[in-house]
């Protein structure tokens, strides 16, 4: 019985819409990551003016709130979000590369 199972189990191999959904967020997290990584058409500028603007919104006043003003936010910095960028494009890679060892695999 058990050598039935692990035989069927053994006969099957990753589903294609598996495979599918990894290379597809691969891709997206490739293009995404490069995006902000090197600062293409100014995303990762114009997110971080989009942070400090919702921060000061919600805070209420431009300025200082227990000291910190919008700048202080690490989420508001562009180099955060390059680095960010840049492993989000090596997790895209990852999954790529996933993709391609499950598809010689099954």
């Amino acid at each position: 019985m058990t050598a039935g199972a692990t035989l069927a189990a053994a006969g099957h191999g990753p589903s294609p819409v598996i495979l599918g959904a990894f290379l597809v967020g691969g891709v997206v997290a490739i293009w995404t990551g490069m995006n902000w990584a090197f600062d293409l058409r100014g995303i990762t500028t114009r997110r971080c003016d989009r942070i400090r603007r919702k921060q000061s919104d919600s805070w209420g006043v431009v300025g200082s709130v227990n000291g910190l003003d919008g700048s202080a936010n690490l989420l508001a910095r562009p180099g955060y979000l390059r680095v960010l960028g840049a492993v989000m494009a090596l997790a895209g890679l990852l999954l790529i590369l996933v993709t391609y060892v499950l598809w010689q695999l099954g």
